[in-house]
C-alpha cells in the first residue's frame, strides 16, 4: 500500500486509540482473574488482536464490542495443549510466554518472520535452566514444562518485556520468587506500568536493590479498567501541532503511567539542541528523529536497543531521512542528526514498522512525499491515514 501526502496543515479533533502497552497488560491480568472484568477502550490493531488470542489460549473468554472488552478469567494452570499465533507482536509473545508455562501442557507459539528474528535468547537460557523443553524452528516455538518459583537472573538492558512477563506469572506460583538483574533495567516505565496494572488486579510485587521480590500465592481479582489514550500516538499529533497544525486530543493521557507521556519534555530538549536520552522511551525515537530533522540538528543517547524493535529504528530512519537530505550518524548507543530538510528524492519505505510510518508522515506534511508499505500502521493504529484525511491533510492511497 502506497500513501501520497501533500504539504499542508490539519485541524480538528482526534480520539486517540487506547494505549497499546496498557491494553496488553490489562487483557492478560483480566484473563488470570477469576470472574468478569470490563476493560474500557477500543481494541485497535493487529498486536492487540494477538493478545486477545492469548487470552483465549489461556482458557479465558473475551467479548469485544466497539468501546470495551469483557473478559471472563480462569485458572491458567488447567489449560489444554494449545497453539498461539503471536503474528508480529513481540509484546504478546514475551508477556504471554511465562503465563503459558503455568500449565504443564505443551504449547506452540507461531511468529511472523519479522518477529522470529527478534531476541528470545534470554527466555531460552532462563527456562532451559529450569527444565523447560525449548524447541524453535524458524517461525515456530514449541515449549513443554512448567514454570517453578525461584530465582530468575537476567540482564535488564535488552527488553523490559522479559521482566514484565515474569512479573505477571510468578505471583501465581505456590512459592516466592526473585528476579535479579545483572545490568541496569532499561525501559523501566514499562515495567512500572506492568506493576501498576497488576496492582489494579490486586497483585503486588516489591522492588529490591537488584531487581524484584515476588510473593507467591497471589490471586488476580477481576476489576474494571479504563485504558487511557496512547501516548506514543499522541506524540505524532503533538509533532504535527509543532509544525503548525491545530489538533485537539480529548483523551490525551494525563498521567505518567506511560513513559512516552514525557514527549513534550523530550521534544523541548530537541528544540533546544540538548542531549536526549532514549533509554526509557525507545518507541518515541522515530518521531523524535523526525523532529530533529525539522530543527536541523539532534543528539540522542541510549539508542542501543533500537536495533531490536519492529525494525532497526536507528538505521531505518537513517536510510529514510537521507532522502530528505538529513544525515543520521549511528553508533552503538548514540545517534546524531544533521542537515536541512528538503522534499524527499524518492519514495519512502516504512520498513514494516508502524512507528516509522507515522514519523515519516509528519515530515511529509511539510515537504510532500510518498510512503511505500504504509499498511504497517495496522499493527497499532489502522485508522491513522483516515484520521489524517479527516483532519484536512491531503492523504491519498495510490
Amino acid at each position: 500500500m502506497k500513501i501520497k501526502i501533500e504539504p499542508g496543515k490539519g485541524q480538528g479533533e482526534v480520539i486517540l486509540p487506547p494505549s497499546k502497552s496498557l491494553f496488553h497488560r490489562t487483557l492478560l491480568c483480566a484473563a488470570l482473574a477469576g470472574g468478569e472484568s470490563t476493560i474500557y477502550g477500543r481494541l485497535a490493531g493487529e498486536d492487540l488482536d494477538a493478545t486477545c488470542r492469548a487470552v483465549k489460549v489461556l482458557g479465558a473468554q473475551a467479548s469485544v464490542t466497539q468501546d470495551r472488552v469483557k473478559v471472563v478469567g480462569t485458572s491458567p494452570f488447567h489449560r489444554p495443549e494449545a497453539t498461539l499465533d503471536c503474528a508480529s507482536s513481540g509484546t504478546t509473545l514475551r508477556l504471554s510466554l511465562p503465563l503459558l508455562l503455568l500449565s504443564d501442557e505443551p504449547v506452540t507459539l507461531l511468529m511472523s518472520k519479522q518477529l522470529a528474528v527478534r531476541p528470545l535468547a534470554i527466555y531460552q537460557e532462563l527456562l532451559c535452566e529450569k527444565g523447560i523443553l525449548w524447541e524453535q524452528k524458524e517461525t515456530e516455538l514449541f515449549l513443554s514444562g512448567k514454570l517453578a518459583p525461584g530465582q530468575y537472573v537476567l540482564p535488564g538492558d535488552v527488553s523490559s518485556q522479559f521482566v514484565s512477563g515474569l512479573l505477571l506469572a510468578l505471583p501465581l506460583l505456590d512459592g516466592d520468587s526473585k528476579i535479579r538483574l545483572t545490568k541496569p533495567l532499561e525501559s523501566r516505565p514499562y515495567v512500572e506500568m506492568t506493576r501498576q496494572v497488576q496492582k489494579a488486579f490486586s497483585v503486588e510485587t516489591e522492588k529490591t536493590d537488584d531487581g524484584f521480590f515476588i510473593r507467591g500465592g497471589q490471586p488476580y481479582k477481576p476489576t474494571d479498567f479504563i485504558v487511557e489514550g496512547d501516548a506514543t500516538v499522541a506524540a505524532v499529533y503533538e509533532t504535527l501541532n509543532g509544525f503548525g497544525s491545530s489538533i485537539l486530543l480529548p483523551n490525551a493521557p494525563i498521567s505518567l503511567l506511560q513513559g512516552d507521556a514525557r514527549f513534550s519534555e523530550l521534544a523541548k530538549k530537541v528544540r533546544d539542541h540538548e542531549v536526549v536520552d532514549l533509554t526509557d522511551t525507545p518507541d518515541l525515537s522515530p518521531t523524535l528523529f523526525a523532529l530533529a530533522a525539522f530543527y536541523g540538528k539532534g543528539h540522542f543517547v541510549g539508542t542501543r536497543r533500537l536495533a531490536y524493535k519492529e525494525s532497526n529504528r536507528a538505521t531505518s530512519m537513517k536510510e529514510e531521512l537521507s532522502a530528505f537530505g538529513v544525515e543520521l550518524t549511528v553508533s552503538e548507543n548514540e545517534v546524531l542528526v544533521s542537515g536541512s530538510l528538503q522534499k524527499p528524492s524518492r519514495a519512502l519505505f516504512c520498513h514494516d514498522d508502524h512507528r516509522i510510518a507515522m514519523a515519516l508522515a509528519t515530515l511529509c506534511t511539510l515537504t510532500g512525499g510518498t510512503l511505500d508499505g504504509a499498511e504497517c500502521v495496522g499493527k497499532s493504529y489502522p485508522e491513522f491515514w483516515q484520521d489524517l484525511a479527516t483532519l484536512g491533510f491531503a492523504v491519498a492511497e495510490q
